[in-house]
């Protein structure tokens, strides 16, 4: 398992901060206590590897090559997961997955749709990554939306994009065990950490009320887990830390180790 830092930070939209997560999550990191009393081991010895960040300096686009070149240098070593940073890096670490070879689909938790064609003057944009990700020819399964722009709602009709909308789902009762049968055996996990209830994780730059709670993904990771799927790489993106509190960046930490339990609780890295 590689963590590759991302401290990108250049179309944010509303509160800027997101350079600043991958340094908070990991000194958040060094509070997670080792052991997983549920799994009952402690995740670490499995095999975790932080590499330097990676160089966010320039346009995007010289951002985003750099993020798949770093991913393509661990094929057959480890399996990549990018800290972010801004949502936009999930394109280069999905191109460089992509070009190490075999299919998988992305599961994307998040309040937001991220499928606008453009958005602030550019197509690489956090409002606009699943797009691009598609158009990659990668099968999209998103989760926990709760906000859409009306370019979004008509593109996900054309296009027939699976989506799993909060307004859909107010009790937080998301049919989990469908939503891991539309997924491939192979699957990439985005998750934004708006995604989740702003009471549980406030320290995001665009907060939506509503949103899934700590419990709720723990299930669906344990149901992904339990139907066999291979993770094959993840990325954690859009924390915003809050001066005075620790809480999200704990939080981030938490969910990444869990994600690192479900996914590699056996002698070895399951690819």
């Amino acid at each position: 398992m590689a963590i590759i830092p991302v401290p990108l930070e250049k179309t944010v939209s509303y509160l800027p901060g997101t350079a600043r997560g991958p340094a908070r999550i990991l000194q958040a990191s060094r509070q997670v206590e080792l052991y997983d009393p549920e799994l009952g081991f402690s995740p670490y010895r499995r095999g975790i590897h932080t590499l330097p960040p990676v160089d966010c300096r320039g346009d995007p686009a010289e951002v985003l090559e750099r993020i798949e070149a770093a991913v393509k240098e661990l094929e057959g070593r480890a399996v990549p997961i990018c800290l972010g940073g801004e949502h936009t890096l999930t394109l280069g670490a999905v191109r460089g997955l992509r070009a190490a070879g075999g299919e998988f689909s992305l599961l994307h938790l998040d309040a937001h749709a991220d499928l606008r064609e453009s958005y602030g003057g550019t197509p690489l944009s956090h409002a606009s990554v699943i797009r691009r990700v598609r158009q990659l020819g990668v099968p999209t399964v998103s989760v926990g939306v709760r906000s859409l722009a009306e370019e979004e709602a008509e593109y996900i009709a054309a296009e027939g994009v699976r989506i799993y909308p909060g307004w859909k789902y107010p009790a937080g009762d998301y049919p989990w065990e469908k939503i891991a049968a539309a997924l491939a055996g192979r699957i990439y996990i985005s998750i934004d950490l708006d995604a989740f209830d702003p009471s549980e994780v406030p320290g995001v730059g665009t907060p939506e009320p509503g949103g899934l709670g700590w419990n709720q993904a723990l299930r669906f990771f344990r149901v992904l887990r339990d139907s066999g799927k291979t993770l094959v790489g993840a990325d954690l993106v859009e924390l915003c830390p809050l001066d005075g509190s620790i809480v999200s960046e704990f939080f981030a930490a938490r969910l990444l180790y869990k994600l690192i339990g479900y996914f590699f609780s056996g002698t070895g890295e399951k690819r």
